[in-house]
């Protein structure tokens, strides 16, 4: 499990910053990469180990709902989790579940999410999932919930994470081209 800390902060911030090959001329692309969840007891006192992150990610992936949303509260998409873009990838790290989104420039929500996550207001990844198993955990004092088994439904561009670790960074805007 990984402590939330300022290193794990400054791991992505060099991941993020190490080398970005623009691969693309599409005028109007907007990627965001970063951290949708972390292995770590969250705000509301529950972990996703890595190998439950890895089971989620690989069927998520595989169903064709790669669904980005805005806040868990849109009904429309603002985007979709793509398997790579130049060096980053859609995967689970030895950190955590590392995805890669575009977000959508076609649409009023998508407009309005991109000037929102331009403008700082949003730089948090947040997931929706459907736990299947879990169990209660009391360590060092403290009790959580150890989700072992979830369907990821999910994932949110948030001001707010449960999973303080989840940020995310623009890899590359719309006027980059």
């Amino acid at each position: 499990m990984l402590e939330l800390s300022v290193a794990g902060e400054s791991a992505l911030e060099s991941l993020l910053q190490s080398g970005l090959r623009i691969v693309s001329k599409k005028k109007d692309e907007f990627i965001i990469a970063g951290y949708a969840s972390v292995d770590i007891i969250d705000l509301a006192h529950e972990e996703i180990p890595l190998t439950t992150l890895k089971d989620m990610i690989d069927r998520f992936m595989v169903a064709g709902y790669e669904v980005i949303s805005y806040e868990h509260e849109t009904p429309y998409p603002v985007g979709r989790v793509i398997k790579n873009y130049g060096e980053y990838k859609t995967q689970v790290d030895d950190i955590g579940l590392f995805i890669v989104a575009e977000i959508r420039g076609d649409t009023e929500t998508g407009k309005r999410a991109r000037a929102q996550i331009e403008g700082g207001e949003y730089a948090s990844f947040s997931v929706h999932i459907e736990v299947l198993d879990s169990q209660e955990v009391c360590e060092k004092k403290q009790c959580y919930t150890r989700i072992t088994k979830a369907n990821l439904l999910e994932i949110s561009v948030v001001k707010e994470p449960a999973n303080q670790a989840s940020h995310f960074k623009v890899i590359k805007k719309a006027k980059d081209a």
